[in-house]
C-alpha cells in the first residue's frame, strides 16, 4: 500500500513539473506569433512589392523561354525576395499556398524543366496572385 501512495505521488510531481516546464518553454519560445493585421502603410508597399513580384515572374518566363537560364534564376530570386517581403503580411493559408508554387518553380527552374512548364508554373502563379494576394493586400 505505501508502494502505490508512493508511485502516484511521484507519477504526479512527474506531470506537473512537465507541463510547468512545457509551460515555461512555450512562453519562452512561442512556436506561433500572433497574427498582426497589417498597417495601411505596410499593405501600401505590399501592393508595391507584388507589382515587382509579378514583373519579376513574367521576366522569368521570358528569359528562360528564350534559352538565358541564369538570367532566369536572377530573376526568380528578385521575385523570391519580394515574396518574403509580401509573405509575411498576408494570410498564413495564401502565403503558403504561393509558397509551394515557389518550391516548384524553383525546383522545375534547377532541372531545366521545359520551357512550357515553366510557363505553366509562372501562369498558376500570376493567377493566383492577381485573384487572392492582391485581394489580401487591398
Amino acid at each position: 500500500m505505501l508502494n502505490r501512495k508512493f508511485r502516484f505521488g511521484s507519477a504526479t510531481a512527474v506531470s506537473v513539473l512537465a507541463s510547468t516546464c512545457i509551460g515555461l518553454v512555450y512562453t519562452t519560445f512561442p512556436m506561433v506569433g500572433p497574427a498582426v493585421a497589417a498597417t495601411a502603410t505596410e499593405k501600401a508597399e505590399g501592393r508595391r512589392d507584388l507589382d515587382q513580384l509579378m514583373k519579376s515572374l513574367q521576366a522569368v518566363d521570358a528569359s528562360y523561354a528564350a534559352g538565358n537560364a541564369a538570367d532566369a534564376q536572377a530573376k526568380f530570386a528578385e521575385a523570391l525576395s519580394a515574396w518574403n517581403r509580401i509573405s509575411r503580411l498576408i494570410s498564413a493559408r495564401e502565403a503558403r499556398e504561393q509558397q509551394l508554387l515557389f518550391d516548384s518553380l524553383g525546383s522545375q527552374l534547377k532541372t531545366n524543366e521545359p520551357a512550357a512548364q515553366i510557363k505553366a508554373t509562372v501562369t498558376g502563379m500570376l493567377d493566383e496572385l492577381n485573384d487572392d494576394i492582391a485581394t489580401e493586400l487591398k
